[in-house]
């Protein structure tokens, strides 16, 4: 029986220290579940905030290509009216020069007889007339020239501000792209 005891008691020793190591093992499986379902609940709340700020980055970058769309419009317009000021600006230099070649095939200047030299009951020479016309033509063409000068200036000025502001989108989309 003795030894029956030692054995059962050196079983039971055993048992003990398996136990023993079991529980031990057991509890750094569950510190290691715990940390695990930390881990998890981490990288879902991380999840929730990038599917948010990826939301919201569409929404920028669908918010900048819809002012990409406008800009580009507002940018083909500006293009028209350029080149309409363009046709205006060769038309009334072209008027201009058939204008002066028509000046120059007239009859080229006489001196004024006796009865023209009397004054009209507007008191002016023949040749006033003349000279007027040409003075208001000249003052036409300056004026037409100073608002298409004003116009391009306000054109350009307005083409660089809206190519400024595409830069800005196209480099605020690209950054959006890449996060």
């Amino acid at each position: 029986m003795g030894d029956r005891d030692d054995d059962f008691g050196h079983e039971l020793m055993l048992a003990n220290k398996r136990k023993y190591h079991l529980e031990g093992r057991v509890r750094q499986l569950e510190s290691e579940l715990y940390d695990a379902q930390q881990l998890v609940q981490s990288f879902e709340r991380d999840l929730r905030n990038t599917e948010k700020l990826l939301w919201l980055e569409k929404e920028r970058s669908a918010t900048l290509e819809n002012e990409t769309r406008q800009l580009h419009v507002e940018l083909n317009k500006l293009r028209s009216a350029n080149e309409e000021l363009k046709h205006k600006l060769e038309a009334i230099a072209s008027r201009e020069a058939a204008d002066a070649e028509d000046a120059s095939s007239d009859v080229p200047f006489q001196l004024p007889t006796p009865d023209q030299l009397h004054l009209s009951s507007r008191n002016r020479l023949p040749s006033e007339g003349i000279n007027s016309k040409e003075e208001n033509h000249e003052k036409e063409m300056e004026k037409a020239r100073k608002e298409y000068d004003i116009r391009i200036q306000d054109v350009l000025d307005l083409k660089a501000k809206v190519e400024w502001r595409l830069g800005e989108i196209t480099q605020s989309y690209h950054d959006a792209k890449w996060r």
